[in-house]
């Protein structure tokens, strides 16, 4: 399986009330996600939440190769096997 591209993807959470903890504070409790889906080779698609910023560098430093990878990318089609 192969990782083949990836769809960065922004929606909004409306919690219907002020929302917040140490690291900051919404009082309209309107608060905007960042989605990522990773397409494989396989036909699966891989969904995670987190920044976009420099996405695109990620994705260029790593080569479309296994991600069953569990330390990184390695030089073979043969994943890390971990016991």
């Amino acid at each position: 399986m192969r990782i083949t591209g990836y769809r960065a993807l922004t929606t909004r959470q409306d919690w219907g009330r002020s929302v917040g903890d140490s690291n900051g504070v919404f009082p309209t409790g309107v608060l905007d996600i960042a989605l990522l889906l990773v397409d494989t080779d396989e036909g699966i698609t891989g969904v995670g939440m987190g920044s976009h910023v420099e996405l695109a560098k990620v994705f260029a430093a790593a080569p479309a190769s296994s991600c069953r990878f569990v330390s990184g990318n390695g030089d073979s089609d043969e994943p890390e096997r971990v016991h």
